[in-house]
């Protein structure tokens, strides 16, 4: 009777994922047809536009060559779906700069007419087509889901939304997706509708794996994984060329950040005629303690520096609250990443009594395998805290900044780090 239901499963599974082949080609061919509509109609306006409108059998060739790569690109974007948001950005920036290299190479060695203008446009569109093309399939698409009964899938289940099922209703539900404790033992009926499962291409993922994904943190029981991906190859050299691009930007733009500075430094001075900075002793990269700077927004009194801000804090002054509320508190740290201390992103960089809120200091110490950060990714998705529960969360996102550091993560905080900017998501 189980075998039979598992046919019916494997029967419903194909049924699923024919739909959502369907809507992939669909979104594939909107794709397509926008691509055409940019490339073959609005940028030969866009030349006309600047008096720079060659001979049609000149520009015809060049213009047909880019819609090519574009549909061809769109087409490839449905089977490299990732399993979240980030995956898919990341997946669909590099499908798009491969096929830009190759447009750029055809173009050369062809000697086919282009425009510089309308090479730079061509490409911001590869890159936003491709993106949004990848998120669309990957909202559309989206896996059903269900869970092979554990402690741990039990545990979880709430905050995951997953179907929790047993053997006796399996036959009644429509999944493509399987979610299991792959650490657990599971009886033999189990192992063997897991094992047909795999054969027949249902997607098996582990509810550890599962909690990643959903919620954008590594939970705070399992993380004995981190301790063998900080020393993976390619974080050993995203690390060093992180830092390098870091330096770089804030020397770049430091005429900028410094006027804001200078100004913010007075208003602070002229307010109440204290102390311009607040210092703070830090941890950093390995625990190693580094002196903080940032503008002081509170009043100088005798209570202990460690003592987290509340909302509306007595102590912030006028000036303080608006620095606070559009982080030009933090610019002072620019400094400590131009000294090699911080770097533009990463895990926040925490005092030494934070200990207090974790039990296992070994499991918090492993934020510290990477710089800590001015902005990072519990900061978007969080903001400050100061309960132990709220602590813990922003840990489960650092760990999952730890393990996931690469450029697309570091692109999304920064982006979200704009909106925070403007928006004064979070401040105390």
């Amino acid at each position: 009777m189980f075998h039979s239901e598992i046919d019916k499963i494997i029967a419903s599974k194909k049924s699923i994922d024919r739909i959502n082949s369907i809507k992939s080609v669909l979104i594939a061919a909107i794709s397509v047809l926008l691509s055409y509509i940019f490339i073959c109609v609005l940028f030969p306006q866009i030349l006309i536009a600047q008096n720079r409108m060659p001979p049609m059998e000149k520009i015809g060739g060049y213009l047909n060559l880019l819609f090519i790569i574009c549909a061809v690109g769109s087409a490839f974007v449905p089977f490299l779906r990732g399993r979240n948001y980030l995956s898919n950005i990341s997946k669909s920036l590099i499908l798009a700069i491969t096929f830009i290299s190759l447009g750029f190479i055809v173009i050369s060695f062809s000697r086919i007419f282009h425009v510089r203008s309308l090479d730079f446009i061509w490409a911001f569109w590869l890159f936003l087509g491709y993106m949004i093309q990848s998120l669309l399939i990957g909202y559309v698409t989206r896996s059903t889901l269900i869970a092979v009964p554990s402690e741990k899938v039990l545990r979880f289940a709430d905050r995951l939304k997953a179907r929790v099922i047993s053997l006796e209703d399996i036959g009644k539900e429509q999944f493509n997706a399987i979610a299991f404790d792959s650490s657990a033992s599971h009886s033999p009926d189990w192992n063997y509708f897991l094992s047909r499962a795999s054969l027949e291409g249902f997607r098996l993922i582990d509810v550890s794996q599962l909690y990643e994904e959903q919620l954008g943190r590594v939970h705070y029981g399992d993380v004995s994984y981190i301790f063998r991906s900080s020393g993976d190859h390619h974080q050993q050299l995203y690390q060093p060329l992180k830092s390098f691009v870091e330096y770089c930007l804030v020397i770049a733009t430091l005429p900028l950040w410094l006027t804001v500075l200078v100004i913010a430094m007075i208003a602070v001075k002229l307010e109440d005629g204290g102390s311009i900075f607040f210092n703070q002793k830090r941890m950093g990269k390995f625990g190693q303690e580094f002196t903080m700077f940032k503008l002081r927004s509170m009043r100088e009194i005798s209570e202990a520096p460690s003592t987290p801000t509340r909302s509306d804090d007595d102590r912030v002054t006028r000036i303080g609250r608006v620095i606070r509320k559009y982080r030009i508190d933090e610019i002072p740290q620019l400094f400590n990443v131009l000294r090699g201390e911080m770097s533009l992103i990463g895990p926040r960089a925490d005092w030494r009594l934070a200990e207090q809120f974790f039990d296992d200091l070994t499991i918090y110490h492993l934020r510290h395998l990477v710089k800590p950060g001015i902005t990072g990714w519990a900061q978007v998705r969080q903001g400050y805290v100061s309960t132990t529960q709220a602590n813990r969360e922003k840990l489960e996102y650092d760990l999952y900044y730890v393990k996931h550091m690469g450029p697309v993560l570091d692109v999304v905080i920064f982006i979200r780090t704009l909106g925070i900017i403007f928006s004064g998501f979070g401040s105390r």
